[in-house]
């Protein structure tokens, strides 16, 4: 009993565990969100979450290393307690996806 639960708490604490911005999906968004746009207005708006998606996924990046680094100390990962930005990630990737098939169909 006394082998199982350190094997149970570092599951958990694995388990709550940042995950990489490459495994974070992205979440939908309607393209209907872009339709007042024009290209130019699109294209500058796709530019924008580019570097808005490239700044959280480097937020996310750190929450991962930070998570690796507090499990491998204290067995918790900060994450659990500061969050991470996989929210962000998953909302700006949806926007992209949303953004370039709205200028593809519009403006290309």
């Amino acid at each position: 009993m006394k082998s199982v639960l350190p094997c149970l708490v570092l599951l958990i604490a694995l388990g709550a565990c940042a995950k990489p911005p490459s495994s974070i999906p992205a979440t939908a968004v309607s393209t209907s969100n872009y339709d007042h746009h024009n290209c130019k207005e699109l294209y500058s708006e796709m530019t924008e979450n580019s570097q808005e998606l490239s700044e959280a996924e480097e937020r996310q990046r750190n929450a991962v290393a930070g998570d690796a680094v507090g499990v491998f100390l204290v067995l918790i990962p900060p994450s659990a307690f500061t969050g991470d930005a996989s929210a962000d990630v998953a909302l700006h990737k949806g926007e992209d996806i949303a953004m370039k098939a709205a200028y593809a169909r519009r403006c290309s």
